[in-house]
């Protein structure tokens, strides 16, 4: 197999402490990839949003592949392989921690990944919305100017860069038991049903619990 590893090279063969596991399997190959990791390796984390949920790719889930290749490769659709469905690492393989974020926040990535290779302390992500994380950074919530923000229900512990200026686009997947009725609610104030779909599949939409607003299941009048 052809490989480039950020031009490093990998002995495929040795036993791993931990393995960091950044990007989704996009293909076949990337998933046996995977699989040879989790057994080489005592832990194995997804760090970022992509292998935590499929990221930005996991919109693909939702159209017609086949049809794209065609609009996108018109001369020669079938030299693409067909992508696999854009999900967590962790349907593949069972992962010992998951750091979300588009990017993940460094400094919580750190934190978390010396807790789990002590042995002293259990990794804990943030429980809170990023609304927290905004308050504590002194950001004017953007909900009051009538943008549309995600960060009611989005697991805070980012240190909320995006809304200091632009709107929270839940890459860090869904806060602990979020209150999705409410938050469809206060979307359709200011953007219609169509488009509060399209916001809960940017970055996890293979959540269970951004999966139900997606498909229907939710909704403020439930």
């Amino acid at each position: 197999r052809k490989k480039f590893r950020l031009a490093s090279d990998v002995d495929e063969n040795a036993d791993y402490d931990v393995a960091i596991v950044e990007g989704y399997a996009a293909i076949e190959e990337e998933v046996e990839m995977l699989k040879e990791i989790r057994e080489n390796s005592s832990k194995v984390i997804a760090l970022g949003s992509c292998s935590s949920y499929g990221s930005i790719h996991s919109i693909q889930n939702f159209i017609d592949i086949e049809k794209a290749k065609k609009e996108v490769y018109p001369d020669n659709p079938e030299a693409i392989e067909t992508p696999q469905e854009a999900v967590s690492i962790d349907k593949h393989i069972q992962i010992d921690l998951k750091i979300p974020g588009c990017p993940p926040n460094a400094d919580e990535a750190v934190e978390l990944i010396t807790d789990l290779i002590s042995g002293k302390i259990e990794p804990e992500l943030a429980e809170w919305p990023v609304c927290v994380d905004c308050k504590m950074r002194g950001n004017v919530c953007v909900l009051i100017h009538g943008i549309p923000c995600l960060g009611p229900v989005t697991r805070g512990g980012c240190g909320a860069p995006c809304p200091a200026s632009y709107t929270c686009d839940g890459c860090r997947g869904p806060r602990k038991e979020p209150n999705l009725k409410s938050e469809i609610e206060l979307l359709r104030k200011y953007i219609d049903d169509e488009e509060i779909i399209r916001f809960f599949k940017r970055y996890a939409s293979s959540s269970e619990e951004f999966k139900k607003v997606i498909e229907g299941e939710i909704s403020d009048g439930d």
